[in-house]
């Protein structure tokens, strides 16, 4: 049982980590046989989407026109520049701060 379990976290951290450039999904809910470990391994998968952070890239300005959770981030290329944006309300409103290159 501890095999499986450790298997199972080992593939799924690594994949998700190393393989994927994109969003992860939700961990999906376990079976009954696995009812004494299902909640925790649960819990502790969906800690892991709930703070796996990737940088969405846009074009388009998301102040005031796109909706986000608080802390949300994503980078804006628009007009030869690159801005990272940060969600400041939990609504439409975004901080956004131009990266520049530092030699």
């Amino acid at each position: 049982m501890r095999l499986f379990i450790g298997l199972l976290l080992g593939i799924s951290l690594v994949l998700n980590f190393s393989a994927f450039g994109d969003k992860i999904s939700a961990p999906p809910p376990l079976g009954k046989e696995y009812a004494d470990v299902s909640q925790v391994l649960y819990h502790y998968l969906k800690e892991i989407f709930d703070n796996y952070h990737v940088l969405e890239v846009t074009t388009t300005n998301p102040d005031g026109a796109r909706n986000g959770i608080k802390g949300a981030m994503l980078q804006l290329q628009t007009g030869g520049k690159i801005y990272h944006c940060e969600n400041s309300d939990g609504s439409t409103a975004w901080v956004c701060v131009e990266l520049t290159d530092t030699p």
